[in-house]
């Protein structure tokens, strides 16, 4: 016989006993994972005041309902309830001390590149005190900003995260100068800049820009992230925190031009450069007289002009010193280049490099390498890389006595060196062409000292780093790499990040009507007419 404190809890009593109760543990749980908030207070409120109006009229009979519960049976049936609710609490509580995630995407583009994790182990080792300002908008514009910035958090500890709303934090956003974005973003103040600070230095980057788009024939301005946010961030924490080191491009022979915003010019390739924490500058060996003792690496960027004796001999003693030399080359052109390779135990010609078996887009005359040889230049490098009109570079059989030679990049055994240029159509000709491969990368170096070592990387092109081709394929990965090597940062030696590539799908009229019936119309449909069908059928 049923017990009469039982029956007299009725029903709607005990469905707000198991309310409040639930209530009041959702509130608490929501408070301890998402701190103090006004959801989590409202929540735990109703779960107090229910279980208050039940415990405060029917005490006793609560009391008496709760004894004659069968423990046993309840236990046995929310067992495997509980346990995965335990499985889950303890994944969470991992997962707050261990930042883990799997990225699938094709591009890996929400993981970090191996170039920002160097250099994140690197500010992590020397411990130096960095902190990080994002002054921004929630708004769904941001929010993978903050999964970036997470990543860079995750990877370094010592780095100190502050996320600010100018708008509830005016003096903090006074203080650093930040300001709304001039472009409407719906109903919102648009705030988007990280500040990162550093031993009294800082850097700014405004995650935001404003791009135009047409629409009904005007050009419409929108907003949208920074293509390559990642590479932007890392090249800050290179700034604020790394020592700047000079590069020099010898100038007044036709070589290479910074300043050229053309296809084939070097702008574009000269902020790469900077990003990269170097300092770019131009010398002119004839006026100058000597190699200034701030350089770190010297450049002869493709000379079309010969270069005297004296400016040889400079770039010969720069080398004997434990100079750092590139060396880039073009097919087609006379020069006496060969006087200083050759003192180094190398060679080139006018003759230019085919490679039918491996080449960019069907273009012989456009080597693709697609393997390196071992070396910290290549050793992390995955993407192919491509030489528009590449010199072919040899090595002499007499080499200079302690001076190493180490071939980095060279075209298929199908390639060959060509000869003539007047036809429309190349071809091999047995006996006139060197047949491949043929070395279009090549590294020299010398021990000078114990710690002194000079080194040289000669790459028969120039044009593979032009504004028109650095971005493209691992051609600035191959250059950075370089550059890192030959300054003496392999610490900074990998794969930089790539763009976020676009990934769209264009749907017609029909296809998006397709889309919405079936979606919103169509299966909500059947699922209802299926559980009126099982519903009948039980009946």
């Amino acid at each position: 016989m049923e017990n009469k404190n039982l029956i007299l809890f009725n029903k709607l009593k005990i469905n707000l006993l198991y309310a409040g109760a639930a209530f009041f543990f959702v509130g608490i749980f929501w408070l301890l994972i998402a701190g103090t908030g006004l959801i989590g207070l409202i929540i735990l409120g109703l779960g107090l005041g229910l279980l208050a109006y039940i415990l405060a009229g029917n005490f006793r009979e609560t009391l008496e309902y709760i004894k004659a519960m069968d423990w046993k049976a309840i236990g046995s049936k929310y067992y495997y309830l509980l346990v995965i609710l335990a499985i889950f609490i303890m994944v969470n509580v991992i997962s707050n001390k261990r930042f883990l995630r799997w990225d699938i995407t094709e591009s890996r583009r929400y993981t970090l590149s191996p170039h920002t994790r160097n250099l994140l182990k690197q500010l992590e080792q020397g411990k130096k005190q960095i902190k990080v300002l994002f002054f921004r908008t929630e708004v769904p514009l941001i929010e993978s900003v903050d999964d970036l910035l997470k990543e860079y958090k995750a990877r370094c500890p010592i780095i100190e995260f502050e996320y600010i709303d100018p708008d509830k934090a005016p003096q903090r956003a006074k203080e650093y100068n930040i300001r709304s974005i001039n472009v409407p973003y719906g109903n919102y103040k648009l705030y988007g800049t990280i500040i990162i600070l550093s031993a009294g230095l800082k850097e700014s980057i405004d995650v935001v820009k404003v791009d135009y788009r047409q629409a009904g024939g005007n050009y419409q301005p929108y907003l949208k992230l920074l293509d390559n946010l990642e590479k932007d961030i890392s090249s800050a924490f290179l700034r604020i925190t790394k020592s700047k080191k000079k590069i020099y491009f010898i100038y007044g022979h036709g070589e290479v031009d910074l300043d050229d915003m053309d296809k084939s010019g070097w702008s574009e390739t000269k902020k790469v450069i900077a990003d990269e924490n170097y300092i770019v500058d131009k010398i002119y060996l004839a006026s100058l007289g000597n190699i200034p003792e701030d350089c770190s690496l010297l450049v002869v960027g493709a000379p079309q002009k010969n270069y005297t004796d004296m400016e040889y001999e400079f770039l010969n003693k720069y080398l004997e010193s434990g100079g750092h030399i590139l060396v880039m080359l073009e097919p087609f052109t006379k020069n006496n280049i060969n006087l200083f390779l050759n003192k180094w135990g190398l060679t080139t010609s006018e003759r230019f490099v085919i490679d039918p078996a491996s080449s960019y887009w069907f273009q012989p005359v456009i080597p693709l390498i697609k393997a390196y040889n071992f070396h910290p230049i290549t050793e992390k490098l995955q993407a192919s890389t491509y030489f528009p009109t590449a010199a072919g570079i040899e090595i002499m059989s007499k080499r200079p006595e302690g001076v190493d030679i180490q071939p980095l990049a060279k075209t298929t055994p199908e390639s060959w060196l060509e000869t003539d240029t007047s036809g429309k159509q190349v071809k091999y000709n047995p006996g006139l062409d060197k047949k491949g491969p043929i070395d279009i990368m090549v590294v020299v170096s010398k021990k000078i000292a114990e710690n002194k070592e000079m080194r040289m990387v000669i790459i028969g092109d120039s044009d593979f780093a032009s504004n028109s081709n650095v971005k493209y394929y691992g051609n600035m990965d191959l250059l950075l790499n370089t550059l890192n090597w030959l300054a003496g940062k392999e610490e900074l030696i990998g794969i930089r990040s790539k763009p976020v590539e676009s990934r769209e799908i264009q749907l017609t009229q029909v296809k998006l009507k397709f889309v919405l019936y079936s979606c919103v119309i169509i299966l909500p449909l059947l699922i209802i007419v299926a559980g009126v069908i099982i519903w009948l059928k039980r009946r």
